[in-house]
């Protein structure tokens, strides 16, 4: 939580700075990037730290229940990996970016049996999404660029979660949903090589950072 609350306070100071400083940047003018196409990768919070947190997300996601047995209750071992995104956008107008975006998260948490604490399973969630994405640039200048935008488009999701006992939980069920993604406040810093930030963005955990290439 500590690193989460650091992260968000360094992305709200950079997003405060960035367009002070470049408007005192006499050579920082505006720029059209008009039929330019972007492509980049990127590495978000561990969207996966959701599933066992809030069982409310399960169960939106295609009717799993998230749910444990009662006598079945969740360790402390845990392995949750950041969200990873790769995505590619066409720069239509100077303002207006379309494009699509690939996204995946993971989350495995260890389950006990509540009597003696003994080990049961692990419980494990795979998480992908496809979204095609549009995104408004409401600030274009030589070296950056602040955008927001939103995406809609499919999750696949294939999971254990909400298996009854041990036999149960060595199968596993997979299941398609219709997502939508939402972004705050994004920025890309650098003209064909870039480094893009973004804060608010669900589908890669409220923050992510990357870098991409401009042509």
């Amino acid at each position: 939580m500590n690193l989460t609350r650091r992260l968000i306070l360094s992305a709200a100071a950079l997003l405060l700075l960035i367009p002070s400083v470049s408007a005192k940047d006499n050579n920082d003018k505006k720029v059209d990037y008009t039929g330019t196409q972007e492509v980049d990768i990127s590495v978000g919070l561990p969207y996966g730290s959701l599933f066992r947190s809030a069982s409310v997300v399960g169960d939106a996601f295609a009717g799993f229940n998230f749910i444990s047995p009662s006598d079945i209750v969740s360790g402390d071992n845990r392995t949750v990996l950041p969200t990873f995104r790769a995505e590619y956008g066409y720069n239509v107008l100077s303002w207006l970016n379309l494009g699509a975006g690939v996204n995946y998260s993971y989350g495995s948490y260890q389950m006990l049996y509540k009597e003696d604490n003994s080990y049961a399973w692990d419980e494990w969630t795979h998480l992908a999404t496809i979204t095609f994405n549009v995104k408004f640039y409401w600030l274009n200048r030589k070296w950056v660029r602040m955008y927001s935008g939103v995406g809609v488009g499919l999750g696949i999701v294939n999971s254990n979660a909400g298996a009854e006992n041990a036999e149960e939980a060595a199968g596993r069920s997979t299941s398609l949903l219709p997502t939508f993604d939402l972004r705050l406040i994004g920025l890309t810093v650098g003209q064909k090589l870039y480094g893009r930030f973004e804060v608010g963005t669900l589908n890669t955990g409220l923050v992510s950072a990357g870098i991409g290439y401009r042509f």
